[in-house]
């Protein structure tokens, strides 16, 4: 799940590796079509603000009753048996307003808890500079030592990232590691995950929800 639905990440990248093929893990007989190992539902939506949605995300990430209510609806239509949090932040300005930016991480992170379990969540490129900026930090790095007590959490982050230097990422990265989680450091990648960098997480996403 993201908070904006319309970025290339999740139009790309994600659903594609949720839902297409994967041809190292399925076998093909003749006359039947190769498909995917595990039966994934992927739900996107965007946030107040964001995309086709009214109204107004508010500065302090209160989008998690939001996101909550969005997974629930999802849970009750779909029947699954667990649910794979996907946290995306591509941040192009510090307007609330703005297309490009998402409380996705704290949205996700502080969301209540759903009625089946939460299997794993997927931290991709969280904006810790500016989260430390706006008092979020701190906050943020509770909730996620405590679903590293229930779940697996993976972080992926690029070197080259816009917003955050790789060496901020290295407490949080040494903590999840630490705990039931997996953190994965991408020679070169930006904030946005295009190009052959988009390549390289798909495979990640697939390899994330097939683990």
């Amino acid at each position: 799940m993201t908070g904006e639905a319309d970025c290339r990440v999740i139009a790309l990248h994600l659903v594609s590796a949720a839902l297409e093929p994967d041809t190292k893990i399925s076998t093909k007989r003749e006359g039947e079509d190769v498909v995917p190992g595990p039966r994934t539902a992927v739900l996107c939506y965007n946030v107040r603000g964001v995309g086709k949605s009214g109204g107004r995300q508010p500065w302090l990430g209160a989008g998690e009753q939001d996101y909550g209510a969005v997974e629930r609806w999802g849970v009750d239509i779909t029947g699954v048996k667990d649910v794979w949090r996907f946290v995306c932040i591509l941040s192009t300005s510090f307007d609330a307003d703005d297309k490009g930016y998402s409380w996705g991480t704290i949205s996700a992170t502080h969301a209540p808890t759903p009625s089946v379990p939460v299997r794993s969540l997927f931290l991709l490129s969280p904006p810790l500079s500016p989260l430390k900026l706006l008092r979020w930090y701190n906050p943020l790095i509770s909730t996620i030592q405590d679903h590293l007590k229930e779940s697996a959490v993976w972080m992926v982050y690029g070197t080259k990232d816009e917003f955050t230097r790789a060496a901020v990422y290295t407490d949080l990265r040494q903590m999840v590691e630490k705990g039931w989680g997996r953190a994965i450091v991408v020679e070169d990648a930006s904030h946005f995950w295009g190009g052959e960098e988009g390549e390289q997480i798909r495979q990640v996403f697939r390899d994330w929800l097939r683990r």
